[in-house]
């Protein structure tokens, strides 16, 4: 009975903490909501690229989930400004349909039935702060496998196309538009981009296709608050994709998986459920790089997806909003990952000295460093004439901006306001 009793208070704490918690965030997203709109005054994202089809991660989605994205939000898609870009990813549906049956009766007895290593590594953090320079860091460690680009952007028919990427190529650039970071589809890529698609767009990269509906797709991020069956949509979905990379990547589920999609930053209470012996690796960086970064992103790559044309204050609030929601969240459930399974890195530790960072990590996780270091040198050495971005300083308003609602960031990592 004090057992029942025990239990029942705390579901009554918990339901009163949610209840504060969504009350909180709901007048804070009008604080939010305001304030992106005198920040939508200041900064200015330009319209381009409405034709273009290429760079965008929808160009591998099959025609079922691609039908249920149109017949769910269809009606928010601008068919006049978007034509070309609805017409193409309708034909590479059709398309990648067709190889996803041959490739699903070739080799789904295979891969359905795959052994994913019980211990995956995440690497966390927010959008822009060095996940994907740590991500392929730890890449190249052999002792590793890793989604590559061609498994993320057409995971229903990677395996058939792999002798074919050089005529993929038209669909994306050398290097990344935001920062010139090279591009190929045997690197390593986030595999939420494969989620969103094999879901039907269960996921929270579905702002960067249809912004103005941004908010419907939070959710998404922690699926505390999502319905039980795009939840479990999610988990079937990326369960099955992780299946299918460890089948072909990871030496008989020999070679833990590495992997980077800033989303899994919400998601630490999740990931857990599916892998508790995951280990963690949380990156961060200065926020106000990280929003001058948020900034040329969303003028440079969003525009390559958009299926609605948002407005300056739409753009700005959803990266704002996105960046409190990840933070918010990994440092809410950060105390269920055991300390010996997470370790916080600064970029600029990884920048100005990556080896002796890796071997921190390595050290703190238990891992070989000694057998990757050679590796680390090679890739580290192989960077040495890539230009970082640089930034004119933020405009006083843009700054204070940052300071008000990244505040949780700057405290948190010690960054001075």
């Amino acid at each position: 009975q004090r057992c029942v009793r025990a239990t029942g208070q705390r579901t009554m704490a918990t339901t009163r903490r949610r209840a504060a918690e969504a009350a909180s965030a709901a007048g804070a997203g009008a604080t939010t909501a305001t304030a992106a709109e005198d920040m939508g005054k200041v900064y200015h994202f330009a319209p381009k690229n409405h034709a273009s089809v290429k760079n965008n991660f929808l160009s591998g989605i099959t025609l079922i989930p691609w039908l249920k994205i149109v017949w769910k939000w269809g009606r928010h898609m601008e068919w006049r400004t978007y034509w070309v870009r609805i017409l193409y990813l309708t034909a590479m549906s059709i398309f990648n349909s067709f190889l996803a049956v041959i490739e699903w009766a070739l080799y789904s007895r295979k891969y359905s039935f795959a052994k994913i290593h019980p211990k995956p590594v995440f690497v966390l953090g927010v959008q822009r702060s060095g996940t994907t320079h740590l991500h392929n860091l730890l890449a190249q460690d052999a002792n590793f496998c890793f989604p590559t680009t061609l498994q993320a952007g057409f995971p229903s028919a990677c395996f058939l196309l792999e002798p074919f990427t050089s005529l993929l190529s038209p669909v994306i650039d050398d290097t990344r538009p935001m920062d010139n970071v090279k591009l190929g589809f045997d690197m390593p890529m986030e595999e939420e981009l494969a989620t969103c698609g094999l879901s039907g767009g269960v996921s929270p990269y579905m702002p960067i296709i249809l912004m103005k509906q941004a908010k419907a797709f939070f959710p998404y991020f922690t699926f505390k608050d999502a319905s039980a069956a795009d939840r479990k949509m999610w988990v079937s979905t990326f369960m099955a994709l992780l299946h299918k990379i460890s089948f072909r990547n990871s030496d008989g589920g020999r070679k833990p998986l590495v992997l980077k999609s800033p989303c899994h930053t919400a998601r630490v209470q999740l990931l857990l459920d599916l892998f508790p012996e995951a280990q963690f690796i949380y990156i961060h960086r200065n926020p106000y790089e990280v929003f001058s970064s948020n900034l040329k992103l969303a003028d440079t790559v969003f525009w390559y997806t958009y299926l609605n044309s948002p407005t300056d204050s739409q753009i700005m609030e959803f990266l704002v909003e996105q960046h409190k929601l990840l933070v918010r969240s990994y440092l809410e459930d950060r105390h269920l990952i055991p300390k010996k399974n997470l370790v916080e890195v600064a970029f600029t530790d990884l920048q100005q000295a990556p080896l002796e960072t890796l071997e921190r990590i390595y050290k703190h996780l238990g891992w070989d460093y000694a057998a990757a270091q050679p590796a680390f040198a090679t890739y580290c050495g192989s960077l040495r004439d890539y230009k970082m971005n640089s930034f004119k300083p933020l405009a006083p308003e843009l700054r204070r901006f940052v300071q008000q609602h990244w505040a949780q960031s700057f405290d948190e990592f010690g960054y001075e306001k």
